[in-house]
């Protein structure tokens, strides 16, 4: 894990939601994209409230597709992400993998308290139209996600730039 942003309540409807950065070991040795670097955003629902800590926990949803959902972005979509953080932009993304059909998206917010303006996103994943997982990104959280992705594309792309000269230098030693 990378990142964790935790929203337990007391009404026992929180998520926590996981940014993961992994290699991709699952694609043939000789594909290209073999051993890059991939990412995944992982949310589970609340499973417990303990009231007299006031803390929730979520370790009863773990491995339950009910309760936990994962999403795998592409480059591309990380890059939207960051531009539609960044700016404060509504986005909806859209992933069709056989017959699981998940919609993602990012909605902006703002509240005024005391005469400043304080922003906010709701993360939202909606998966066969009936799993619903929520996650409020406040604000000093959200510079927190920008940057994580941000250095997600930067050490893939340096990656694919090493992988490149590797190559290069290989085929002009022979």
């Amino acid at each position: 894990m990378i990142l964790q942003i935790y929203k337990p309540n007391k009404t026992n409807t929180g998520h926590a939601m996981s940014i993961n950065i992994n290699r991709n070991l699952k694609v043939d040795k000789k594909s290209p994209k073999h051993g890059e670097l991939q990412m995944f955003v992982s949310v589970l629902k609340q499973s417990g409230w303990n009231d007299a800590t006031k803390t929730g926990s979520f370790d009863k949803s773990r491995g339950n597709e009910k309760t936990e959902v994962f999403v795998k972005f592409n480059e591309f979509e990380v890059g939207n992400i960051i531009s539609s953080l960044s700016r404060g932009k509504e986005l909806s993304l859209f992933h069709s993998m056989g017959q699981n059909k998940t919609q993602i998206s990012f909605k902006t917010t703002s509240s005024e308290w005391k005469g400043k303006t304080s922003v906010r996103v709701a993360f939202g994943i909606t998966k066969n139209s009936t799993m619903k997982f929520f996650v409020p990104i406040e604000e000093s959280e959200l510079k927190a996600v920008i940057i994580c992705l941000e250095t997600f594309l930067t050490n893939l792309y340096d990656q694919r730039i090493r992988k490149a000269v590797a190559y290069q230098q290989k085929k002009e030693n022979g």
